[in-house]
């Protein structure tokens, strides 16, 4: 089980299906599966998804999603905004804001927009090429 869980199907990666059953074996051979263990808040906080939320309009309770704060859910928040950035970076204007930008102070949206597909062009060739030189 173990050659299965941590080296198939090539040495060095990891069946978690199989490591799941062998950890699960483990424990009801060691005559442990029942035992407790307790959790630190910040490793219960880690692991939670949702918590209980009074609802205002009804008197039941709805789960909703939990504020993480703890060092790795920063480092995916930030991720997540970087990523978006990136995405609204590399976005094209849609017509309407072509339009708008033509309405505008500066009345050249199409020439921006061109330069800026000649720069990410010329950012695509230079990373090439460094990578090339690497």
């Amino acid at each position: 089980m173990v050659d299965l869980a941590l080296g198939s199907p090539e040495i060095g990666a990891v069946n978690f299906t199989m490591l799941h059953k062998l950890l699960h074996a483990m424990l009801q051979k060691l005559s442990i599966s029942d035992v407790k263990e307790a959790m630190d808040d910040s490793d219960k906080d880690f692991l939670a998804t949702t918590i209980p939320v009074p609802d205002p309009q009804s008197s039941k309770t709805k789960p909703q999603a939990l504020k993480r704060s703890s060092h790795y859910h920063e480092l995916e928040n930030k991720v997540e905004k970087i990523q978006q950035q990136l995405i609204d970076l590399n976005a094209l204007p849609s017509n309407r804001e072509l339009f708008e930008r033509a309405k505008g102070e500066q009345p050249r949206p199409v020439a921006d927009m061109w330069q800026a597909l000649q720069i990410g062009k010329k950012v695509e060739t230079n990373e090439a090429g460094v990578s090339k030189v690497s």
